[in-house]
């Protein structure tokens, strides 16, 4: 969504902006914004956590719930860890 928008630290600026104007956005209207955003690069031996979404900490600071889609070792599974409720 944003990736020719800003480049370098710029693009980080950005995206806490716009997490900002979601937050408020989601806080007047009263409804709730599912934000997808996909991991940093990780070996495939490591699960993800908080720390793998790409960007500035803000979006999980400012997120109601946090949630990461994981892959299994099994073919064909996934799990959803909940890791802000």
């Amino acid at each position: 969504m944003l990736s020719t928008q800003a480049e370098g630290v710029q693009k980080f600026d950005l995206q806490d902006r716009v997490v900002s104007d979601l937050r408020r956005m989601a806080t007047d209207k009263n409804v709730h914004i599912f934000l997808i955003i996909h991991p940093k690069k990780v070996e495939d031996d490591h699960n993800l956590n908080v720390s793998s979404i790409f960007g500035t900490a803000k979006c999980t600071q400012e997120a109601d719930s946090v949630m990461i889609l994981q892959k299994s070792e099994l073919p064909n599974i996934r799990t959803i860890q909940v890791h802000k409720n």
